[in-house]
């Protein structure tokens, strides 16, 4: 086989990164290069993706998030690997293979939503799969109904919609600090992950933040031909779907031809019941760790995931 080289991206030739991104992800290839540091977080760590090169070409990739996870207050760096992708030139020789391998022994604990070709690699290197994480989309329809009987007007007055900034930030971090005592393996996010995820992103002017006295709900709309759906990125709130702050939420969605939110969360956060099971779609969510206790509780999902925890959120854009 050919003797293809594997670097950190932020030794390749920008140019050459730049075509790469433009060629393995079509449309999206302008918008990812020109945010690549904010995709990967790479001003809050010095983690980069890794590259597969022919010679000086960049022709496979293996993108990764570092974050850090808590349980029973200890703390454990996490790598997420996002974005392995092999031109398709140079498929079926083995060499996603060759690049994961090489990204793996980089780091100790990970972890990844990957799609079904992926996840065939992952399993080959022994990775554990658990089916705990699902995208959830809820239809509007009903609350259009509502709305037109005017049953949802004078409790919509009670919702406040915010741009999102550094004070609604503060706020919600005083509710992030106190959930996370809580039992079961949990993200930790912290000042600095809320500035880069939301204050930070590229897309901030379409992000809202919804709140009912002390509960919130960071959405981003989107627009084009996707103008009718909002992903909720994030909430204060583990049990979403139960909550006021959630059906008021879809209200205003409907008020404005939105017709469904999109969510992700943990299973085990969301009530069984026939909306439930139309609406949710199981998630791959595959791990490798050799710490026993973390991939015992890796079993179970992590608690609070959300759509903010990963790039999932924003795919739609592309």
């Amino acid at each position: 086989m050919k003797d293809y080289t594997i670097k950190k991206s932020s030794v390749v030739d920008v140019n050459e990164l730049k075509s790469f991104y433009k060629t393995a992800y079509f449309t999206r290839g302008s918008i990812f290069y020109e945010n690549f540091n904010w995709f990967y977080k790479t001003s809050f760590s010095n983690e980069t993706p890794l590259v597969l090169c022919d010679n000086e070409k960049v022709i496979g990739h293996a993108g990764l998030l570092i974050d850090n996870l808590n349980l029973n207050g200890n703390i454990h760096k996490f790598a997420w690997l996002t974005d392995l992708i092999i031109l398709p030139k140079y498929r079926k020789f083995g060499l996603a293979h060759k690049l994961v391998n090489e990204w793996m022994n980089s780091h100790k604990n990970k972890i990844t939503i990957p799609n079904d070709l992926a996840l065939k690699i992952y399993k080959k290197f022994n990775w554990k799969v658990n089916l705990k994480t699902a995208r959830f989309i809820n239809f509007t329809i009903l609350d259009k109904i509502f709305l037109k009987k005017i049953i949802f007007k004078d409790k919509l007055i009670k919702l406040k919609v915010h741009s999102i900034d550094k004070s609604i930030i503060k706020d919600i971090l005083q509710i992030e600090e106190s959930d996370i005592v809580s039992e079961g393996l949990k993200v930790i996010r912290d000042e600095s992950w809320f500035e880069w995820r939301f204050l930070q992103c590229p897309f901030k002017e379409n992000i809202l933040c919804f709140q009912l006295d002390n509960q919130y709900i960071i959405a981003q709309l989107f627009k084009g031909k996707h103008k009718n759906r909002m992903h909720i990125l994030y909430s204060t709130e583990n049990f979403l779907d139960e909550t006021e702050i959630f059906k008021l939420t879809k209200s205003w969605a409907a008020d404005r031809g939105i017709s469904f939110l999109w969510h992700i969360s943990n299973v085990q956060n969301i009530r069984n019941n026939i909306f439930s099971k139309i609406s949710k779609k199981i998630m791959n969510f595959a791990y490798s760790t050799p710490d026993d206790e973390l991939s015992k509780e890796l079993e179970n999902g992590i608690k609070n995931i959300q759509a903010a925890d990963s790039d999932s959120g924003h795919l739609i854009l592309f």
